[in-house]
């Protein structure tokens, strides 16, 4: 097959029916011969060669015959590793081997791609003639790599009709994923990796590798810290340790503690007294004397945490006026006060300065969202609570107020996920709202910036009613209406304008905050609102006094900052004076939640502001609080409007016109329980509830309905971390004698990431279970362990913490990893001091493309079956065909040649009758034939005998085509006789040969023979 390949582009998928040729061309050969006895030579031949070509042809189909395009362009995806394990100057020394083997290409036959990875991966360059960029981009993930998924996304880019390869420039010290395992489907995709390893090692290095303490313990017990190092060489420090925010010191008195550390793994130990209950965190830092010790600093670094059993906790999460006479920090207050009276202990933190987590939220029962954004709790805050209650089983209380659910921007995140309510938005009562969304599209803003941007746009489009007005501003040193102002009635419109807006150069704000404010100045709308964005620093321009005049005007301005490097001052200020609210996010991710909570406030849209009394529903016995409401429940002056989810059960309802809306509603989501309560603002909207005697009860026992339990206080749990995995171990004690052990427990295992993974503990002892989990990402992972075969209620919780990203736990690179990827795939090992041989010819194949040809195949049969029949059974005369053609397609040059041919049978007839003259009369042949010689003799003395015996055919002529009349020709006298002076002799001769019955050929043959005698 590689032989005919090689000549003809012919590919077979089953080559083995090719033996069928020889046998059944023979056959059919053999078998025509006496099939095909009665044909002349020509047919025969030609039916023998169509049934032989019809038997290739169906083997052909049999073997799956492809049709093979062999095209010999080539194209180079070059994979960087741009983590920070890399060494800069390995980094830079790897762009530089790109650019030098772009000088080996192919101009117009050969391309590359440029490809940046760490935990995620970068397109930088897609296919092209050469090096486009002048550098990789800034790490979007460099504490992780992800070899693996920079692989395939490579593959991905791959061309489907060219010979390619991949080019992989890293350590090998991978963190995430499995590249040897991607490594075997590129080699089932015939898809080689080459690799150029980035070599280095570190002789100096400290690692702490992990510092270990129980899971959990009691109060006043004394724990044991674990801590694990590794060196190169002899090192000598010291190591500090906090508890919680205290730093312990030696017996001197002094920070830390001594150690002195040998070549390979070292191990210490250090008792601490737990002395209060709750979560007890711990860190640890090695800090060696001398700096020269150590290269990596981020490695050095070790954190753990252990639970000590007590009375639950509740979590209140607020915003914190830091006036303690305002509303916000009134109503968290409220809140603590009624639960300390009831003994529930709660602990009041600011939204904006805590950073939720599964670490953070873990040590508590419930958690009390009081009138917070989703804004204000970060972008992984709405995922963190979701996953608290979810995944570990705890209690979630949200209440309303003028910042809080629809608001809020709640809308498609996690957080209203988990919650028994949504926003309504047929329900909301919506003023007439002009809106100018003012986008900064300056030349920092490119990538996922203002990709994030557009979308917010047009989140805020969606929100809108058609008889609302929109407008979007695009602005960089020059501005641009993408979206004039214009009524919301066609919002796809609308979108699509929005997607134009593309990159600009830099940032003049002013001009472009002017026009918006102009325009709205003169808008027939109720309630005018600008959305103003930007990531830089402006062109200076007279911000206060266009914020002042928009006051003027009622409009009102929101801002919004990203990044560090933007003027924050400056935009609070602007939102501040034109009675706006001003956000910050560090990058592009919040910014559709800011853009809907802006659009929804900007139009008062689901906000209830009058006085009503809550109607109680028969499913409030839930709660266990009917008793307490059965002489009614106080009035409240406002709430968030929301419908209620499908499964969810509504204890409080507001009676409208419209039906009712939920002011309580609960439901079980995963493990946990969720709780919305629509009102709240208490100093504002619930000023009768706070003098309500039975408040702190109602509340008191919301909570200890939401809040979870932390499982059998006889149940012992232990974890550690080894290297990229965590082991937990659980040892259960009985009770009494019929308490069985269970023959195996699960767990759910939730990480830094909120990812939810089931691990099974296997028994290793009596009444002792262990298992395993993948750590790959630095953070806390949380352990929630169940019995299986029972409810779902947790045994035990605990918890883990890995301190760094394992990316910087090796100190050298693991060039055996990419030499197994190469091998794997059929790649080949680089060197950086030889770029030009990436596009060496001989590493290429020809790219060959298979397409199927059964449908060509099949067409030829049915052409060649026909051909067979029509060739045994049709006998086609020369003489029939050009008669046909002439008849039909004939042309002046076919008369012409016709007409002369007829002329030559009408001087052949004329030679024939004078012959007849020297016939005997009772010889002549009959009147209505011609006798014709096969030639004319020439000019010379050649007789008429030469031209062989004479040839009779019909005198008549087709009607179309009339030979023109010529009178006799007398051979003897030389001349031409008068037409009618034919000789008689002739005729008689004709008439008495005529004799009736007898056929001309036997009145010839007659002729013949009297002749001859």
């Amino acid at each position: 097959m590689g032989f005919i390949q090689k000549f003809i582009p012919l590919a077979l998928i089953y080559p083995a029916y090719l033996l069928l040729l020889a046998a059944l061309v023979p056959t059919v050969v053999l078998m025509s011969r006496r099939s095909l006895a009665g044909l002349g030579r020509g047919r025969r031949f030609a039916a023998v060669v169509a049934r032989s070509l019809l038997v290739t042809l169906l083997i052909l189909i049999l073997c799956g015959a492809q049709r093979v395009k062999v095209v010999d362009d080539r194209v180079v995806l070059f994979m960087l590793d741009k983590s920070k394990s890399i060494p800069n100057d390995q980094q830079a020394m790897a762009f530089q081997f790109v650019k030098e083997s772009a000088a080996a290409m192919r101009p117009g036959k050969d391309r590359m791609a440029v490809l940046a990875f760490d935990g995620r991966t970068s397109i930088e360059q897609l296919p092209t003639d050469g090096v486009r960029i002048d550098g990789i981009s800034p790490g979007i993930d460099p504490n992780e790599t992800d070899i693996a998924a920079a692989m395939r996304m490579a593959a991905a880019l791959v061309p489907g009709d060219q010979s390619a390869r991949i080019v992989v420039l890293s350590d090998g010290n991978e963190t995430i994923g499995s590249a040897e395992h991607e490594a075997q489907t590129l080699a089932a995709l015939k898809l080689p990796v080459d690799i150029v390893p980035l070599e280095y090692e570190h002789t100096n290095e400290v690692v702490l590798e992990r510092l270990d303490a129980p899971a959990s313990a009691r109060i006043n017990e004394t724990i044991s810290l674990g801590l694990v190092f590794r060196a190169r060489q002899f090192v000598s420090g010291r190591v500090r340790i906090r508890h919680g925010d205290q730093e312990l010191n030696d017996d001197t008195g002094k920070p830390g503690f001594p150690v002195t550390l040998q070549p390979g793994v070292n191990r210490m130990t250090l008792p601490v007294k737990i002395s209060s209950e709750g979560i007890h965190r711990f860190s640890a830092v090695i800090e060696p004397d001398d700096l020269a010790s150590d290269v990596i600093a981020q490695n050095n670094r070790g954190e753990a945490f252990t639970r000590v059993g007590g009375k639950d906790r509740v979590l209140i999460i607020g915003n914190d006026d830091s006036d303690e006479k305002g509303t916000e920090f009134r109503s968290m207050q409220v809140i603590a006060e009624a639960l300390a009276a009831q003994a529930i202990e709660a602990d009041v933190t600011d939204a904006k300065h805590t950073r939720l987590n599964s670490a953070t939220l873990f040590p508590y029962a419930a958690v009390i969202l009081s009138n917070v954004s989703a804004v204000d709790i970060g972008d992984d805050g709405p995922e963190a609570l979701a996953s608290y209650a979810r995944d570990l089983g705890g209690g979630l209380i949200v209440l309303g107020g003028d910042q809080s659910f629809s608001v809020g921007g709640y809308f498609n995140t996690a957080l209203e996920d988990v919650l028994p309510v949504e926003t309504n938005r047929r329900k909301l009562v919506t003023l007439n709202l002009g809106l100018i969304l003012v986008i900064d599209r300056s030349g920092s803003m490119a990538g996922t910036k203002l990709v994030l941007a557009k979308q917010a746009a047009a989140a805020s489009a969606k929100l809108l009613s058609s008889s609302d007005r929109i407008g979007v501003i695009a602005f960089d040193t020059m501005y641009d209406w993408a979206v004039p102002l214009r009524l919301c009635n066609n919002k796809q419109a609308i979108l699509n304008h929005i997607q134009t807006i593309g990159i600009g150069g830099g940032t003049s704000m002013y001009p472009a905050m002017c026009a918006a404010i102009n325009a709205l100045a003169n808008s027939p709308v109720s309630l005018k609102h600008i959305i103003l964005l930007t990531d830089g620093q402006s062109l200076p321009g007279d911000f206060d006094g266009a914020a002042a005049d928009a006051i003027t005007k009622n409009i009102t301005i929101s801002t919004i900052a990203i990044g560090a490097d933007c003027d924050f001052a400056l935009l609070s200020g602007i939102a501040k004076t034109a009675n706006g609210r001003s956000y910050r996010a560090v990058d592009g991710n919040p910014l559709p939640r800011i853009f809907a909570r802006e659009t929804i406030i900007a139009g008062r849209s689901s906000l209830q502001e009058k006085r009503f009394v809550p109607t109680v529903r028969p499913s409030l016995d839930d709660l266990y609080l009917k008793a307490m409401v059965s002489e009614g429940l106080p009035p409240l002056d406002g709430y968030v409007v929301t419908i209620p989810k499908p499964s969810a059960s509504v204890l409080l309802t507001s009676r409208t016109d419209q039906g009712e809306d939920p002011i309580l509603a609960h439901w079980q989501v995963g493990l946990g329980r969720t709780l919305a309560f629509t009102s709240g603002m208490w100093p504002k909207w619930g000023s009768e509830w706070i003098k309500w005697p039975a408040f702190s009860q109602f509340w008191s026992q919301i909570v200890r309905w939401a809040s979870r339990s932390f499982g059998r206080q006889d149940a012992m749990v232990w974890t550690r971390v080894e290297g990229r995995k965590a082991a937990i171990s659980v040892e259960l004690e009985e009770r009494n004698e019929m308490d069985s052990m269970p023959a195996a427990l699960t767990a759910q295992v939730v990480d830094p990431n909120f990812k939810v993974t089931p691990v099974l503990l296997k028994p290793v002892g009596p009444g002792r279970y262990e298992a395993e989990f993948e750590t790959s990402a630095a953070g806390s992972y949380i352990v929630n362990v169940f019995q299986q075969g029972r409810e779902l209620s947790s045994l035990v919780r605990a918890g883990v913490t890995v301190a760094y990203s394992p990316e910087f736990a090796e100190v050298r690179s693991n060039t055996g990893l990419l030499r197994s990827v190469a091998e794997t795939t059929g790649g080949r090992v680089l060197s950086t001091d030889d770029p030009k041989k990436t596009f060496d010819v001989s590493a290429f194949t020809e790219f060959r493309t298979p397409r199927p040809i059964e449908r060509e195949l099949f067409i030829a049969t049915i052409a060649l079956l026909i051909f067979d029949v029509a060739v045994r059974r049709i006998a086609i005369r020369r003489e029939a065909v050009a008669e046909w053609f002439a008849a039909r397609f004939g042309r002046t040059r076919v008369i012409a040649a016709e007409a002369q041919q007829l002329t030559m049978s009408a001087l052949r007839d004329a030679r024939g009758r004078a012959r007849t003259d020297r016939i005997p009369e009772d010889e002549h042949i009959p009147s209505n034939a011609v006798n014709l010689t096969p030639r004319i003799p020439s000019r010379t003395s050649q007789s008429a005998e030469s031209a062989g015996p004479p040839i009779t055919v019909p005198r008549e002529l087709p009607k179309r085509f009339k030979a023109p009349t010529v009178p006799p020709i007398d051979l003897k006298a030389g001349s031409v006789a008068p037409a009618s002076d034919a000789p008689k002799s002739s005729e008689k001769a004709a008439s008495q040969g005529n004799e009736p019955g007898q056929s001309t050929t036997a009145r010839l043959l007659s002729i013949k023979r009297k002749r001859q005698s």
